[in-house]
């Protein structure tokens, strides 16, 4: 079963990360700031995802999703793509807004 923490919820910003049942990870941000909404998905592979755990010391799944937890204020203020990239990943994006 999938398992989801919450990275940041602040004044209209919801940011989430899940770890998928097929061993992907997905970042899932929506900010409501009453004038536009802005909504995006990250999706890193499976096969990237002990390289997302090393960079947070994590060994296990339940580790990697604290340490996401933990962390998650720290890493939605840089930017979960832009956070991503710096480990040399290369996640797929998809974000909408609305005017």
């Amino acid at each position: 079963m999938a398992h989801s923490v919450i990275l940041k919820a602040w004044k209209g910003l919801h940011a989430t990360a899940t770890l998928e049942d097929d061993g992907k990870l997905r970042f899932e941000g929506h900010d409501y700031n009453g004038a536009t909404d802005f909504e995006y998905y990250i999706t890193v592979s499976a096969a990237d995802v002990p390289k997302v755990a090393a960079a947070l010391g994590a060994g296990s799944d339940e580790e990697l999703m604290a340490a996401l937890e933990r962390e998650g204020a720290a890493i939605t203020q840089r930017g979960e793509y832009t956070w991503l990239r710096s480990l040399d990943l290369t996640p797929d994006l998809w974000s909408h807004r609305d005017w």
